[in-house]
């Protein structure tokens, strides 16, 4: 955790300023709370930050803070669904949410219980080498996504992924009249005619429905003893579980698997998806929406790298080198 900066952005004096606000609102006093920067993202488009705020007694809370998009109904939607999500599922002491405390709709601002522990990334990268390990990760995390669908499922019905298929179809067109540039483009071109290769498998087969997490990534996991908190649950739209599932799963397979680990033409190992199904019960390792999505998301994250190296942030390098080598595995329908 890091401390406010000295030099204060305007994102780090609204913060500041909504947290003022807050203890005057609560009855807080303010000289006897100091604060700590869990997480930021300060850029044209978005300007958020979390802070965790340790009173003298010892107890923390959260204080998210958004100050851009200037969308305060969308930010109140996304604690009421915490609010539901805290209240419907049958959280216990393996798998819970941060309990919601105050919601501050004009400065766009609310309060959470603090989380202990350590990101699922970070405990990840502690067991480098260690296969037993990380699958006794996978498998708590999925323990924790199975509680949150399960207990959120809408209905159970047909996949079908010919409105995905279209879209990038639409992307495929742009790149062939050189509408739009990615980086290696034929590479990325042989995904896409790989998802029309696979689509047919998938399609028309059962699999859930549900409100989804939204941004279902290891660092939205946090663990500690035998407890994993899910955190940052932002979308209470239905729609394949499959979502949350491959973004979770892709994104553990692009940090720490060896591409020599993946089959040819797949994206999951046997044993990542052996491990992570160890936990999650709401459909089975086969299920159409996971299988599909899996390479939706390779390529979903692809698009998002600058095609100009002079472009790229030294993250998104890292994104592109990490990448490529699981598409080469994975993308075979030349």
């Amino acid at each position: 955790m890091r401390p406010l900066r000295s030099y204060l952005s305007e994102l780090d004096s609204s913060a500041a300023a909504a947290w003022s606000g807050i203890c005057v609102d609560l009855g807080y006093n303010p000289t006897r709370w100091s604060l700590s920067v869990l997480s930021r993202r300060d850029d044209p488009h978005i300007a958020r930050i979390v802070l965790r705020a340790i009173h003298r007694d010892g107890q923390s809370v959260v204080l998210k803070h958004e100050l851009r998009p200037d969308a305060p109904e969308g930010f109140a939607a996304q604690y009421r669904f915490l609010e539901t999500v805290h209240a419907a599922c049958q959280w216990d002491d393996r798998f819970k949410v941060p309990r919601p405390i105050y919601l501050d709709v004009e400065r766009r601002a609310c309060l959470m219980e603090y989380a202990p522990g350590a990101p699922m990334s970070d405990l990840m990268r502690d067991a480098h080498g260690d296969l037993t390990r990380q699958d006794v990760l996978l498998r708590r995390a999925g323990g924790w996504l199975s509680l949150f669908h399960g207990d959120q499922l809408d209905a159970r019905r047909p996949f079908r992924p010919k409105f995905t298929l279209r879209w990038f179809h639409r992307v495929r067109d742009e790149i062939v009249r050189g509408e739009r540039a990615v980086p290696s483009s034929d590479l990325f071109l042989r995904g896409i005619r790989t998802l029309d290769a696979v689509a047919p498998r998938f399609d028309g087969v059962r699999s859930a429905s549900c409100a989804q997490h939204g941004d279902m990534h290891m660092r939205n996991l946090v663990m500690s003893g035998d407890t994993v908190w899910g955190l940052d649950v932002s979308k209470s739209d239905p729609a394949p579980v499959g979502h949350d599932v491959a973004k979770l799963l892709f994104d553990y397979v692009s940090l720490f698997v060896p591409a020599g680990e993946i089959p040819e033409g797949e994206v999951l190992p046997d044993r990542v998806r052996k491990a992570f199904f160890a936990g999650y019960e709401v459909v089975d390792p086969d299920d159409p929406s996971v299988g599909f999505l899996i390479y939706v998301k390779l390529l979903s994250t692809w698009l998002h790298v600058p095609a100009d190296p002079t472009q790229r942030t030294a993250a998104k390098q890292r994104t592109l080198d990490r990448i490529l080598p699981i598409a080469e595995r994975a993308f075979i329908y030349g």
